[in-house]
């Protein structure tokens, strides 16, 4: 792991320590870096981590599902953001109307257009 992801070789020791001692690990969501085609990416993941038992009833490996969230992650993040501006833009809009000096009317509806 140390040759294939250098990176991360400290979060992958911790998970060799862990797991060899016969202990599991599970994370959701886990950000990394990542070096993916020579450039490092910011990643989101969900990890899960099994020691792999021998005949002597001891750890002999370890067994890793991974699963990149970060296309979930990024989606989130965009929902929230997008959120935030809604509500950013609600409040200007609000303060507009405070201080306007006269009555506004603000109208929804179909907008209608003639046709020859």
């Amino acid at each position: 792991m140390r040759d294939g992801w250098p990176e991360v070789s400290e979060f992958n020791d911790n998970v060799m320590k862990v797991c060899l001692s016969g202990g599991t690990l599970s994370y959701r969501d886990q950000e990394l870096t990542l070096w993916r085609s020579g450039d490092p990416e910011q990643v989101w993941m969900d990890l899960d981590y099994s020691p792999v038992i021998g005949e002597s009833g001891l750890p002999l490996g370890v067994v890793a599902i991974v699963v990149e969230t970060t296309a979930k992650v990024r989606a989130e993040q965009n929902l929230k953001e997008e959120a935030r501006q809604r509500q950013a833009e609600q409040q200007r809009q609000r303060r507009l109307f405070e201080q306007a000096p006269g009555f506004i009317i603000i109208m929804r509806g179909p907008s209608t257009s003639s046709s020859s």
